[in-house]
């Protein structure tokens, strides 16, 4: 029985030694929970470039946050997380693009172990916010509900004055799907101005030159959507460019759609161009999506099409051809689908008086 004892008492002494103790302290216990405000007791104020905020490590592996505004809504906003590992920073969520309005709140999620992490963020100057965190030792995070919703839809610019050229850091950014495929919704909120030209920039290293689709607004007050055509990209920048002069602004959200949307499904709406005489026509200026071609009346001839932009597509174009159709004489109607992508533009050259209906975005 004594032997017991001091064999217990041992054994104590043991489990509360310094090494002991020290050994506790070389893991971590999973699932491990961090929760708060990384901006402190108070809302921060923006200084008008990137703000970093140290995230609480203790081996998380999956980590949220969300940004709201206290005072604002004069212009665009971003938020993202930024893992650290072995001294080299980048990114490891989706961008979160949107206002410093006080009514709309960003959300970014990211997973992985990281030595350090942060959340940066970027915001109109003397506006004041508020960064909660959340991270556990989990699962991967499920994106869904506003975290979704942020994903999908950014605000590319907010309230800007449409008399200028707006190029901004928070408007290059990393497309969520990693493809460009998706919508612009362009709103005016007044006559804007004249040579409004909106661009779309694949600024990917892999491909060369570099994909780009502009859209060019009408001077209408209201809302205007343009289909951007799906095409593989790590690096996207969006611009504006004006130039006549008008006090009005300008808001425009890029609109991501997420895998398994075909692009027919890109819009309700397709616009379409009839044909009707031998002729060449610049059915769209500029990159786009040719849909279908519907023959409805039929003579001997050839239709052929091009992706050429609006200055090539004259006479019989030098390059660019990349369907040639044969049609026959009294032929019942037909109808080609494509469903293509063009870089360029979309332009037609009829041989003989076939009428046509060319659907396009």
């Amino acid at each position: 029985m004594r032997k017991f004892l001091v064999s217990l008492l041992l054994s104590v002494v043991g489990l509360l030694s310094p090494a002991a103790a020290r050994a506790q302290f070389l893991g971590y216990v999973s699932p491990q929970t961090v929760q708060g405000p990384l901006t402190g007791a108070s809302p921060a104020t923006c200084s008008g470039v990137a703000q970093f905020y140290l995230v609480p490590n203790l081996g998380q592996t999956e980590h949220f946050v969300t940004i709201s505004f206290a005072t604002g809504n004069t212009g665009s906003a971003s938020m993202y997380l930024q893992g650290s590992l072995g001294g080299f920073p980048y990114p490891i969520s989706d961008v979160w693009l949107g206002s410093d309005d006080t009514s709309i709140q960003g959300t970014a999620s990211g997973s992985g172990y990281y030595p350090q992490l942060y959340a940066v963020v970027t915001c109109p100057a003397a506006s004041t916010y508020t960064v909660q965190y959340s991270g556990a030792s989990s699962t991967p995070l499920n994106i869904a509900g506003q975290s979704l919703s942020n994903q999908v839809g950014k605000e590319i610019f907010t309230l800007q004055l449409a008399a200028h050229t707006v190029i901004a850091p928070f408007v290059q950014f990393v497309p969520p799907f990693g493809s460009s495929q998706g919508m612009l919704v362009f709103s005016l909120s007044g006559t804007g101005p004249a040579g409004q030209v909106i661009a779309v920039n694949c600024l990917s290293p892999q491909t060369n030159p570099a994909l780009s689709f502009s859209f060019v607004p009408s001077t209408a007050v209201g809302v205007q959507v343009f289909q951007v055509p799906p095409s593989p990209c790590s690096l996207l920048n969006v611009s504006y460019n004006a130039s006549g002069t008008t006090a009005h602004t300008i808001s425009v959200d890029y609109l991501f759609n997420p895998p398994g949307f075909s692009l027919a499904a890109t819009s309700a709406a397709w616009s379409k161009a009839p044909i009707t005489s031998a002729s060449t026509v610049s059915v769209k200026g500029t990159g786009g999506v040719l849909f279908n071609v519907v023959v409805n009346t039929s003579v001997a001839g050839t239709i052929k099409l091009y992706d050429i932009g609006v200055a090539g597509c004259t006479g019989t174009p030098g390059s660019g051809l990349f369907a040639t159709i044969t049609t026959l004489a009294a032929a019942p109607p037909i109808i080609l689908p494509y469903n293509v992508l063009t870089y360029n533009g979309i332009c037609v050259v009829t041989s003989a008086g076939q009428d046509l209906t060319v659907t396009y975005q």
